[in-house]
């Protein structure tokens, strides 16, 4: 068994959940970008490369499932 080191390259915040006990919505990643939302329906896409946020928009709806993506 080989050993790997990892480290953290950064973080990044990307919403709230509601609860302690809330579902955990996973995340959707494309070519550069990783795409999340939280239960409030705040989208966030994120620079993959550096943490930084591309863009936001908030749906203002309750959400209870991860983001998908779809090419086309």
């Amino acid at each position: 068994v080989k050993n790997v080191s990892s480290e953290v390259l950064w973080s990044t915040d990307v919403g709230q959940a509601q609860s302690f006990r809330t579902t955990i919505l996973q995340p959707a990643y494309n070519n550069d970008s990783i795409y999340t939302i939280d239960s409030s329906g705040l989208i966030n896409s994120i620079n993959l490369s550096d943490g930084d946020e591309n863009w936001a928009y908030n749906l203002n709806l309750d959400v209870t499932s991860g983001i998908s993506f779809h090419d086309g």
